[in-house]
């Protein structure tokens, strides 16, 4: 699959080691919890190919529009996906974009994790299960938006979940060798079977901009997050983005970007966007 580039100015078990009764039903659950897992593995394979929801639709190469004539967004279905770091801008992207082409926009799931005050006191433990629920949360919900009738734009993907968030616990050292395996192992089965976006739109931007970005917004919650926690994070998303091959990827510098104060800035992500979908590329040599 092809990346763009632009910059705009302006151990192989699956349960965790346990002793006594408790821990003997927490790996009863782990078990459980992968079995409907696999279940859920051969509802998407044998289902969901037989009734394909999307198709890979792509615009004529031909005019020289800025953007597709209305009824091209109409008759045809897309499946964006818009991703990057906490406070990059996804969900004000998502939501001015949809406004604008009268797509139907699907925001982060809003779910209570059962294991979240387990995992923030002892992560090494309860990491692997509090991702497998974010993980079965995340399939469920890109299985659901696949069922719409309409254009998606998603604020982040599973894809995410696993790559950078799951991924940086295991480098942090806050999930074992044989959990995380388990896990890969089990997010790798069930994307193969998960139809990708058209698109990937990544939010790129700096550490400073990140920082005044969530500053701004002003969540109680984002403002104890470390410079260190967010770097490790931008790092982990550039790495993912240069090996990503599931869909074409726009990578969108959003450093010297507000396109909330500023249409014009907004025109130029829908531009850049819209060429992408259309299969045209710009290259302007010095």
């Amino acid at each position: 699959m092809s990346h763009t580039i632009i910059s705009l100015n302006n151990d192989t078990g699956c349960a965790t080691n346990s002793q006594g009764q408790d821990d003997e039903q927490e790996n009863v659950f782990v078990f459980n919890g992968l079995l409907l897992f696999h279940l859920l593995l051969l509802y998407v394979r044998f289902w969901g190919r037989k009734q394909p929801i999307i198709e890979n639709t792509r615009g004529s190469f031909s005019g020289t529009a800025a953007v597709f004539p209305l009824h091209y967004y109409i008759m045809n279905k897309h499946f964006i996906t818009i991703a990057g770091n906490i406070g990059v801008g996804k969900s004000t992207l998502v939501q001015l974009l949809s406004e604008r082409l009268g797509w139907e926009p699907v925001f982060e799931a809003v779910a209570e994790n059962p294991y979240l005050a387990d995992f923030y006191g002892d992560m090494q433990r309860w990491s692997f299960h509090s991702q497998v629920f974010f993980l079965s949360r995340r399939l469920k919900q890109h299985h659901a938006l696949l069922q719409r009738p309409s254009s998606i734009l998603q604020d982040r993907s599973v894809y995410e979940d696993a790559e950078i968030f799951a991924r940086n616990l295991y480098v942090q050292g806050h999930m074992s060798e044989r959990d995380w395996g388990c896990y890969w192992e089990l997010y790798q089965a069930l994307t193969t079977v998960l139809q990708p976006p058209h698109l990937v739109i990544y939010l790129q931007a700096s550490l400073p901009t990140l920082r005044r970005r969530i500053a701004q917004r002003g969540r109680d919650y984002e403002q104890a997050i470390t410079d260190a926690y967010l770097k490790q994070l931008n790092e982990l998303y550039d790495q993912w983005v240069i090996n990503f091959r599931l869909s074409p990827v726009l990578t969108i510098n959003t450093n010297n970007l507000d396109y909330v104060q500023y249409d014009e800035h907004l025109d130029q992500i829908w531009q850049s966007i819209d060429n992408r979908l259309r299969g045209r590329d710009f290259l302007a040599l010095a």
